[in-house]
């Protein structure tokens, strides 16, 4: 109440820096219907400044981002929400994408023969995903927007031969520096090699090859993990053995692992994913007992850093992790099981599935992913070769 005027003011007559406070501590649902409320509402949603530094930080926003794949196409992204309570959390699915809607996309349904993985998740950094097909085309995505932009054909998928070289596997992130945003894609023909695209540009760039690209040893590697101005990978085929790409520099390395490689009873590693636990790298290795491990390393870069913090020893979990998120009470392990996907928090060893059979008579989990959402317009980083166009 206005004591001096004696009328009641409204959430409309609050000062635009009050707003910007109260929209920023909103999920993603609702800040979305706060948008369309009136053109004042709308125009603070979309002001530079609260997409990019002020939303972002919502502790509210992280969120998994679930690839699926099925038989009579490409499937789609599910979008999933992890909602906590005061004792015990759930999990909510907000949106699904479906990948066979633009488009340029549709092209290629006339391979059935490649319906199964025609599209894979290539990473995503703040809340850009990047996609790209066994037929070397590469997309950026934002779920939010409804956006997507194709960008141009990499110099290996121009070449004259008859055979394309083999996608070893993408990364996607954004440097320190100059805030550019770079897709990584690694492939081998007789030797390893490694192109860059950075958003806004018109074309991929090749880095000059580099001997010890030779200790990658494996044919196909999950999408690189974006933390602290490096994409990290997982050498499945190498026991285990880390890369890591710099982002700022360019330049790509090994990186220091978890100790061991095999656990106390000499039991094999066969399979690890990377997440980020209050602020540090983790990997969590699978053995081949069906028993899991955290490891997180608490300085980036620093190999006795790494600790164990977690053991599972519970049999409900059947199958491999694919990915640790940080919840606001703890770590949540992310595992697939057949057709949907289960959620485990550490902390409590309380355990969440829930079913993504909503398409097409089968469908197969490929890839979990952390994932908070921006309202960054792709528009931002359109170029001469690079249209952005909507869903």
């Amino acid at each position: 109440m206005n004591l001096e005027e004696g009328t009641m003011r409204g959430i409309e007559d609050l000062e635009e820096n009050l707003m910007l406070d109260i929209f920023s501590r909103l999920n993603v649902r609702t800040i979305l219907c706060c948008k369309c409320v009136c053109k004042k509402w709308h125009d603070i949603v979309l002001d530079p400044y609260f997409v990019n530094n002020m939303w972002p930080k919502n502790p509210n926003n992280l969120g998994l981002m679930i690839h699926h794949v099925t038989i009579t196409g490409r499937g789609g992204l599910h979008w999933i929400e992890i909602e906590e309570e005061e004792e015990d959390f759930d999990v909510a699915r907000i949106l699904t994408v479906d990948l066979s809607t633009p488009r340029e996309l549709k092209r290629f349904d006339r391979y059935p023969g490649f319906c199964f993985q025609k599209m894979v998740v290539g990473g995503s950094v703040e809340g850009l995903i990047c996609v790209w097909s066994i037929f070397h085309t590469t997309w950026i995505i934002n779920p939010v927007t409804k956006e997507y932009m194709n960008l141009p054909d990499a110099p290996s998928s121009l070449s004259l031969s008859n055979t394309r070289p083999d996608i070893i596997s993408y990364g996607f992130g954004a440097s320190v520096g100059a805030k550019a945003y770079k897709v990584i894609r690694i492939y081998k023909t007789s030797t390893i090699e490694i192109e860059v695209f950075t958003l806004g540009t018109d074309q991929w760039r090749t880095l000059e090859r580099q001997d010890h690209y030779n200790e990658l040893v494996c044919n196909y590697m999950k999408a690189g993990l974006f933390f602290n101005g490096h994409v990290h990978w997982i050498d499945s085929f190498g026991r285990g053995k880390l890369f890591v790409f710099e982002l700022d520099n360019e330049t790509f390395n090994s990186f220091p692992s978890p100790p061991p490689v095999y656990d106390e009873k000499q039991e094999k590693i066969s399979f690890g994913c990377l997440g980020v636990l209050k602020g540090c790298l983790s990997q969590c290795c699978w053995y081949s007992s069906r028993k899991s491990s955290v490891w997180v390393m608490k300085e980036h870069g620093v190999k006795d850093s790494w600790y164990k913090a977690f053991t599972i020893n519970e049999t409900k979990i059947a199958s491999y992790p694919l990915c640790v998120i940080d919840s606001l009470r703890g770590a949540i392990l992310i595992v697939r099981d057949e057709k949907t996907f289960a959620a485990y928090c550490l902390q409590t060893s309380t355990l969440k599935r829930v079913s993504l059979a909503c398409i097409d008579t089968y469908i197969r989990i490929d890839t979990a992913i952390t994932y908070r959402p921006t309202l960054l317009k792709l528009q931002n980083f359109a170029s001469l070769n690079t249209v952005v166009q909507a869903f």
